[in-house]
This record gives C-alpha cells, structure tokens and sequence, in this order.
C-alpha cells in the first residue's frame, strides 16, 4: 500500500487530500495541530493522525525520524501548512514577514528536508508536493500582499531547486 503524509490535514485543502488519497487505497500519515483532528475518516484503519508542532524543527524531525523508521518508505509527503496575510512595503515589517516565512516556508522546509533525504538515499524517489501562490510568482499581484508573496516564492524556489536535484539523482 502507498503511504504519503500529509501535513496541514486539518484544515480545507489538507482535508480534502486526506479524503481523495484514502479514496484511492493509500495509507495516509496526517499532521495537524495541537487540538485539531481530521474528521474525514478518524477511526479509519487507513489513517494515522498526528499533532506536530510543525514550526519547530526538531518536532518535526522527530515526527519524521518516527514516520521513517515506522513506515520505512513513503511515496509522497504534500506540504499543506500555510498561511496568508495582506500588507504591501508601506506596512508591513519584520514580524508580519517573519510571520509568514514561519507558516508558509519554514513548515515545508522542515517536511521536506528529511523526506527528500530519505527518498533520495532510499534510491525509491517519491513526490513532494508544495503549495505556492500566484503572488510568489507575478510581481504585480503579489504587492498588495508582500509578505505572504514573499514566503511564498521562497516555497516555489525550493521546489525548483529540489526538483532538479532528484530529478539528476533518480
């Protein structure tokens, strides 16, 4: 059975997943915050759910560490953790862009750092999955919204620079 994590499945989108991977015979690992449950399926034999403090990085790499060791292989890890806020140059300062960087880029490096590790020395592979926004990439719609643009680039660059690694070590 394919396995794939999940993070963020408590909100909107990270439910929605849950529901279709389930839907189509994977086993889902599902990260949500502290108080906060999936609802689709709990109870599902198809479903694990865990609360991970997924701005902090050791949590997160002991969830993975955990997960990895558990599972031994995973076939996806979608990173759905985010958040959004308006602000343009005029108003925004270093906390609302510390606020999104933490929400927006910090969670998916922290995911992503040692799936991809693990999919690439596993010589298996796998999918990251990444949620970017037009704002990180058209300049003029990402003003009104500086900050959340911001983070959200940083989001799509790693993306790049992960695909063309593991696309040159697969």
């Amino acid at each position: 059975m394919k396995k794939v994590i999940v993070t963020g499945a408590g909100g909107n989108l990270g439910t929605a997943m849950v529901k279709k991977f389930i839907d189509s015979g994977y086993y889902v690992i599902a990260t949500v915050s502290s108080g906060n449950t999936v609802g689709v399926y709990d109870g599902n034999s198809n479903l694990e759910v865990h609360a991970v403090d997924a701005e902090n990085e050791t949590a997160v790499n002991n969830f993975m560490s955990s997960i990895i060791s558990k599972h031994t292989a995973l076939d996806a890890v979608l990173m759905l953790i985010g958040g959004f806020s308006m602000g343009t140059i005029e108003n925004s300062g270093l906390p609302e862009i510390q606020k999104m960087l933490s929400l927006n880029f910090h969670t998916a490096y922290f995911f992503a750092r040692p799936a991809f590790n693990h999919m690439i020395s596993g010589g298996r592979g796998g999918r990251l999955i990444f949620i970017g926004a037009v704002p990180a990439i058209d300049d003029r719609s990402g003003f009104d919204m500086l900050p959340y643009s911001l983070s959200k680039n940083a989001v799509v660059k790693l993306a790049k620079i992960l695909n063309s690694k593991g696309q040159e070590k697969m």
